[in-house]
């Protein structure tokens, strides 16, 4: 789909030069999928913060408590 989008001078070399795309468009696109993915991963650790998910490994819990234990008895 093509959309018309009205940028200054200005934000579209800060879009270029940020994306590191040559031409516009592509520069564009580039940059809302990096907005959207941004959001996207902003709202999915919102969720872990929250308590809302949960994700739970226990071999990893056990090796990381027989770690803390080691490094007390050094």
């Amino acid at each position: 789909m093509k959309i018309s989008v009205e940028l200054s001078d200005a934000e579209l070399r800060d879009v270029i030069r940020v994306t590191g795309e040559k031409q516009k468009g592509p520069a564009i696109r580039k940059l809302v999928i990096n907005a959207l993915l941004m959001r996207r991963r902003a709202a999915m650790t919102e969720k872990f913060m929250t308590g809302e998910w949960a994700a739970e490994f226990p071999s990893f819990e056990k090796q990381r408590a027989l770690d803390r234990k080691s490094a007390w008895k050094s």
